[in-house]
């Protein structure tokens, strides 16, 4: 028979001779030699982390007013943590959207950019040659032809400008050659950009232009965050009208936070059935936007008359109050976030 050692091997707390596991860190107490059952059971626990609470929220995320009332009543154990089931099925569903929207610089305004600035160059070099050549008016008549059927609408490099960047006042017309070639300094050099908040703003609008998809990507990550906050504030706001009830802040948030948990697993899905299954290259489908608008919709109207328990018609007032501050703050939200967003990008 093995000792019965008098610390944890995990983290060295002492033991009494009757602990069965560590009261520091949980791990058994017993010495024994570790066997191939025990690796796997342990590589399974720490991969997968599929235990009874995982089980026990699962079978309840499909119904957050019931997992809300009994987190808020105690059981805090035998549930995952809201804020963790939270934050794992936010992230999990916008990894689907940006998965699915396929956003690249071949599908942005960047490449084709790139396309017309090296049309705009081969223009320049055939206006050259064309200068150049001495032509007789039949040639010319036939270059000119040339010219119209296959420089239509293109530009000389000298000539391809964005439309005027204004800033506080000033208009910056900048040549599409000058984006692409020269660096930041003799930009702000060649069109006299001398203030600190101008040179961050031409500094962010160079780097939008030449990688919108890192930029519509860069939003979306951080929009899944400025949701987290748009919670917090949503309740807060519930606080308020269901002030009678006395609930405490985070009884609110909590509710909150498992109502979006559901929303975000099922419009994961229908995303991955529309997008993937059905192999539709975008997120434009119309019967796919009615689903995952819908569900949430209903979802949540359900889920504050079964746990507020209050009468139908009060539900829908105040499920009508809340989705007006909803759609003002997530309008606020998406301003605030994308300006911070751009300016540290």
């Amino acid at each position: 028979m093995e000792k019965h050692p008098d610390h944890c091997l995990n983290c060295q707390h002492l033991l009494e001779e009757q602990d069965v596991f560590c009261s520091a860190c949980g791990q058994k107490a017993d010495a024994h030699l570790l066997t191939v059952k025990e690796l796997l059971s342990n590589f399974w626990n720490s991969v997968f982390n599929i235990d009874n609470t995982l089980i026990s929220t699962l079978k309840y995320i499909w119904r957050p007013w019931k997992l809300t009332q009994f987190y808020v009543n105690g059981e805090r154990r035998s549930y995952l943590n809201p804020m963790r089931l939270f934050i794992i099925t936010l992230l999990f569903h916008f990894g689907i959207i940006l998965s699915a929207i396929h956003i690249d610089n071949d599908t942005t305004m960047t490449n084709r950019m790139i396309t017309e600035y090296e049309r705009s160059k081969i223009f320049g070099a055939y206006l050259d040659l064309k200068n150049k050549m001495p032509l007789d008016k039949n040639a010319l008549v036939f270059a000119d032809s040339i010219e119209h059927s296959i420089f239509e609408k293109t530009m000389v490099v000298e000539k391809d400008t964005f439309n005027s960047l204004k800033i506080f006042g000033m208009q910056y017309p900048f040549v599409k050659k000058d984006i692409l070639e020269l660096p930041l300094d003799s930009v702000y050099l060649k069109y006299k950009i001398e203030n600190f908040s101008e040179k961050l703003i031409v500094q962010q609008y160079i780097r939008i232009i030449k990688d919108q998809a890192g930029t519509t990507n860069y939003l979306i990550g951080n929009f899944a965050w400025g949701i987290l906050l748009l919670i917090i504030a949503l309740a807060g706001f519930m606080k308020i009208i269901y002030y009678r009830q006395k609930l405490h802040f985070v009884e609110h948030l909590v509710f909150l936070m498992n109502v979006h948990s559901l929303c975000f697993i099922v419009n994961s899905v229908l995303i991955l059935i529309f997008v993937k299954l059905w192999d539709n290259t975008s997120l434009s489908n119309g019967e796919m936007n009615a689903s995952v608008f819908i569900f949430p919709f209903v979802m949540f109207l359900v889920s504050l008359y079964l746990y507020y328990k209050q009468g139908i018609f009060k539900t829908l007032f105040k499920f009508s109050l809340i989705g007006i501050i909803y759609t003002f703050l997530i309008s606020i939200f998406i301003i605030l976030v994308s300006i911070v967003s751009l300016l540290i990008y």
